[in-house]
């Protein structure tokens, strides 16, 4: 991968390769879970300033990633003892949602 991401519908594209990338990776599952955007550096996904902005709005919980348990898995040396996979990134439906009430917010 190795380019800026900017928008929702590019990160929704390069989805099915950044799953792989990250599910090949060790701890790579715990690890997007623990800092998703680390995660996605990572595999070489960078989000754009504006793009990471508005997934912290959308998803305020983000702005609670560990970067310790991140650092943590990163250097473990073997899987841990769960295994996570992931499926997808996020739930698109539920990222649509939050961005059309943000949408009608700031117009009325």
């Amino acid at each position: 991968m190795g380019q800026q991401i900017h928008t929702l519908g590019e990160l929704r594209d390069a989805e099915p390769k950044l799953v792989e990338s990250i599910n090949r990776s060790r701890n790579g599952g715990a690890r997007f879970l623990a800092h998703p955007i680390a995660m996605l550096s990572e595999v070489g996904a960078e989000l754009s300033p504006d793009l990471e902005e508005l997934l912290l709005t959308l998803l305020p919980q983000l702005q609670h990633a560990s970067p310790i348990a991140y650092d943590a898995l990163t250097a473990a040396k073997e899987e841990g003892p769960v295994t996570v996979r992931l499926k997808g990134l996020f739930a698109w439906d539920e990222l649509d949602d939050r961005r059309r009430g943000l949408a009608e917010e700031v117009r009325r």
